[in-house]
């Protein structure tokens, strides 16, 4: 799919037919029925142009099984645009997604969530915002392993949907009003260096190795504690 003039939305009619990769640059592909591509089609966005970037689209509920590979941040002509991948529905993306270069994920619309139950892959990068400040929820079910460092827009909340779920391996900074939320994920132990002015919600029990500038708050009785260069100890809340 190439460039067009103006960003605007290509909608794909339904029961498309090919086998080949799908590749997105400069423009918005919009994809409302989980019919419009075949489920076996990795999908490439490219998102790195300054105006007018690829982005791809979910417009639609359900559960998306392609690969998404992706690339740059998605500047747009509104709000709206910004994003290589905007998710517009409860979704739950089954397919790996793989991160090479700086890039943001977007959910529009208030009280949504994306789920990510396959591993997040890649070195870029990545920013998860809540479009248009509607609080909305990313969940990790995969073991990720990218490499990039993670930052939570404000209103966004990213939840670790179980014990064998990671974050990656790179630091994480939370935004103002940003949530991380642990609290699926009991035992957990985070590695990661955690920053910002948003707020880690965790069960009774959580172990850190790196360093925890933030908020925390215990997810079984809302007890607040503000820790600062917290390091190989054990938190406990009761």
């Amino acid at each position: 799919v190439g460039r067009q003039r103006s960003y605007q939305p290509i909608i794909f009619l339904p029961y498309a037919r090919f086998s080949g990769p799908l590749h997105i640059q400069g423009c918005r592909l919009w994809l409302s029925s989980l019919a419009d591509v075949p489920a076996n089609v990795p999908i490439y966005v490219d998102a790195t142009r300054s105006y007018n970037s690829g982005q791809l689209f979910l417009f639609m509920e359900g559960t998306f099984p392609n690969d998404i590979y992706l690339t740059g941040i998605g500047l747009g002509t509104d709000s709206d645009c910004l994003g290589a991948l905007v998710v517009a529905a409860n979704m739950r993306l089954t397919g790996d997604v793989h991160i090479s270069d700086d890039t943001t994920i977007g959910i529009t619309g208030a009280g949504k969530t994306a789920y990510f139950d396959s591993p997040i892959s890649g070195t870029g990068n990545a920013s998860l915002i809540a479009i248009n400040n509607n609080p909305c929820e990313f969940c990790f079910n995969g073991t990720n392993t990218w490499q990039g460092n993670l930052t939570v827009g404000s209103y966004a909340t990213v939840v670790l949907g179980h014990n064998e779920a990671t974050f990656g391996t790179g630091d994480v900074n939370l935004k103002e009003h940003a949530v991380l939320n642990f609290s699926k994920a009991n035992g957990v132990s985070f590695t990661n260096s955690i920053y910002g002015t948003g707020k880690i919600v965790m069960p009774s029990h959580a172990s850190f190795s790196s360093e925890v500038q933030c908020n925390i708050v215990s997810a079984s009785t809302s007890k607040s504690l503000s820790v600062s260069d917290f390091s190989a100890k054990k938190i406990e809340m009761t």
